[in-house]
Order: structure tokens, then C-alpha cells, then sequence
């Protein structure tokens, strides 16, 4: 093999073993910023990748330590090629293996992976299945060494940094930072004749049902939404009753309208029913997102991060069983923080939990929000 042949595989190694380091580094920044290297030189990364499934666990937990494996074997086959000891050469290769005991033990940060030791075996084998360590030399022990030290230092460097205690900032999140957002009022002036010709108004309320199991485990998930949802309607049912209407059973009229979903006057004449009240759509999670908020002396202040809290909507459609009609159309809104919300939360990406917030619509939004529907309905 020509010099020049030599010295083109040499680059090619040192360029190999660079951007393998730099691919570890990459891989830590995008999942786990928190590392000593990079408090050291000051570089954070605020919105870390969240590994979600396999691919991206085993891309963040142990692509970074393959890398920096084959990054140390491409400089042992450096080292060999200029002949450094034997000795130095048995060390580096034991470096990945001696970081993983020490992590185990706690002299350093980590956990101290079996996978990662398992990997480190596996690597090596296909890479020195028919290597034989023949190094000598001493003029080229700096060179090792720098290796040595450089390695070592990345290894130990990717151990989590200091933890610094999380730092909570108290605000209160107020009108005029939520604006009011208008309701949606339609009705049809024939309502009011329907109203006026029946002494005794029935109506039933038609609630959305889920049309796969997907779509129940998001809402469960949610904010387990079908105990929630059933709270919701049997308000809604209850405000009807207090003003006088009949409220027909749902789950019978569901039957009912099963049967006969092509003849609504056959509906009327089976359930006696004037009125079929449909819930079009139903939200207890719609975001209302700000940064603005006044910090404990009354000073409007603006957060680095998005803060959104949780509001809700509720859709409803009127439709007159015996005209076969829709006959209204309202749309009500909860918006939160009106009044003011006191609320304690930190920039810091560890405490992102806190840049969300959910609580409970309150009962009373129901009940005014369906007491506004009857007047609508009853009023001449």
C-alpha cells in the first residue's frame, strides 16, 4: 500500500471519528440537553425531543453510545496504524466498558446499562474478530493520550448536569388577557308558534355517541370525559325539568329513533315528544393561551413561555320533532379567568407540566348556559 494510500485512509478515519462523536453529541442535544459537556460550554437546547415510542428510545438511549464506540475503534485503528503501545490501546478500548461499571457503582453519573455492555461486545467482535493488538512506540504516547483524555471526557461529560432546583413564578392571568368570547344565538320565529300551541312542551336531549373505541379512549384520556359528559347532561336535563318541561328518557327515544329515523311525525306520535334537543358539540378542553400576567405587585408582566389554560363550549341544535325543522341553533362559551386566576408556573422545560393548565369547568356554566336556552325557547 502506497504512503499516499496510508495517509487518505488516515483522514478518512479522523474525519469518521469526528463526525461520529458530533452525531452522539447531536443525539444528546435533541433528547437529553442536561449533560455536563454542555453546561460547560453553555449550550441548552429548552424544547427537547420526547422519545414516544421505540425507535426514538433507542435512538436516545443508545445511538449516542454506539456512535462514540465506533468513533474510539476508528482511532484504535488510528493508533495501530502509527504504532502506539500496546497498553494505551487496551485501555481506550476499556473506556466504554469502565464507564458503565463506574455509572453502575455511582462513582459517576448514569445507570450503567447491560444493554449498552452487550452492545459494546457485539461491536467489537465484528470489528476485531481477526484484529491482533501489535502496537509499540513512544514517541506517540501524547497522541493516545490526548485520545484517552478526550474520550474520557465525553463519556463522563454526558452524565446529567447539576440539578439546579426549579424556579416558580406566582401570577395572576386576568380580563383583559382572556377577551369574552360572544355567544351564537339563532332561533326561527316559528319556535315561538310551536310554543305557543302546546300546554305542556316535552323535549329530549340527543347526545353525540363515540363512533369507535378510538375515539373513547381519546376522550377518557382527555379528561375522562364520559363520566364528565354524563354529569354534564343530566344538569342540562335537570334545568329543563325545574322550568316545567317533560323531559323524555334518552336512552328509550335513542331506540325509538333507531326504528324510525326516516318518519319523524311517527316519532312525535310514538314518544309525544315536541322537541328533540341535539348537543352538537361538547368541549371542556378549548385553549385560551397567553403570556401576559401581573406579577405580585399588580405589574403586567410577559412569560417566555405560552401559559394556556383549559375553557369549554357547548353546541346545541333545536329541532321540532312534529315539523320534522330545525328551529334554533345556540352556541355558549366558557372563558377562563375572567375574575382572575392565581397561578404559579416556570419557564424552566422541566416544569412544562406547569404551562398547562386544567381544572374543572364549573357547574355553574352549565346551568346558566342551559337556563339561557329555555328563555330562548319559551319566550313569546
Amino acid at each position: 500500500m502506497s504512503i499516499q494510500t496510508i495517509k487518505i485512509n488516515l483522514v478518512v478515519r479522523v474525519i469518521t471519528s469526528i463526525l461520529l462523536l458530533m452525531a452522539g453529541l447531536a443525539v444528546y442535544w435533541l433528547f437529553q440537553p442536561n449533560i455536563y459537556l454542555f453546561s460547560i460550554f453553555q449550550i441548552s437546547n429548552v424544547n427537547p425531543i420526547s422519545a414516544d415510542n421505540q425507535w426514538l428510545l433507542f435512538l436516545k438511549n443508545h445511538f449516542a453510545d454506539m456512535a462514540w464506540c465506533i468513533a474510539l475503534i476508528q482511532i484504535f485503528d488510528i493508533l495501530k496504524s502509527v504504532k502506539v503501545s500496546y497498553y494505551y490501546s487496551i485501555i481506550l478500548l476499556l473506556l466504554p466498558f469502565l464507564s458503565e461499571v463506574l455509572q453502575a457503582i455511582k462513582v459517576i453519573p448514569g445507570t450503567g446499562d447491560l444493554k449498552d455492555i452487550t452492545v459494546y461486545f457485539i461491536i467489537y467482535i465484528f470489528f476485531f474478530n481477526k484484529e491482533v493488538l501489535t502496537m509499540r512506540g513512544i514517541t506517540k504516547h501524547i497522541i493516545v493520550g490526548l485520545a484517552i483524555l478526550t474520550l474520557s471526557i465525553a463519556i463522563l461529560g454526558s452524565g446529567p448536569a447539576p440539578v439546579k432546583p426549579i424556579e416558580y413564578i406566582d401570577g395572576v392571568f386576568t380580563f383583559p388577557t382572556f377577551q369574552p368570547v360572544e355567544d351564537e344565538i339563532f332561533t326561527k320565529p316559528a319556535l315561538s308558534e310551536i310554543v305557543k300551541s302546546s300546554s305542556k312542551l316535552s323535549i329530549v336531549l340527543r347526545v353525540p355517541a363515540p363512533s369507535t373505541e378510538k375515539e373513547v379512549t381519546a376522550q377518557e384520556k382527555n379528561a375522562n370525559l364520559t363520566g364528565e359528559q354524563n354529569s354534564i347532561y343530566n344538569t342540562i336535563e335537570k334545568e329543563f325539568a325545574k322550568a316545567g318541561f317533560v323531559v323524555r328518557d334518552r336512552a328509550l327515544f335513542a331506540k325509538v329513533l333507531d326504528q324510525e329515523t326516516q318518519d319523524y311525525s311517527k316519532i312525535e306520535q310514538i314518544t309525544q315528544t315536541d322537541f328533540i334537543l341535539e348537543i352538537l358539540n361538547l368541549k371542556t378542553d378549548v385553549p385560551y393561551t397567553t403570556k401576559s400576567y401581573k406579577d405580585k405587585n399588580g405589574i403586567m408582566q410577559e412569560a417566555s413561555v405560552n401559559i394556556t389554560f383549559n375553557g369549554a363550549l357547548v353546541e346545541f341544535k333545536l329541532v321540532s320533532v312534529k315539523e320534522n325543522d330545525m328551529v334554533g341553533s345556540y352556541s355558549f362559551h366558557y372563558v377562563p379567568c375572567l375574575e382572575g386566576c392565581n397561578y404559579s408556573f416556570s419557564p424552566d422545560y422541566r416544569a412544562k407540566n406547569t404551562w398547562v393548565r386544567i381544572r374543572a369547568i364549573p357547574n355553574e356554566f352549565w346551568v346558566n348556559s342551559t337556563k339561557r336556552l329555555i328563555q330562548e325557547i319559551i319566550k313569546k
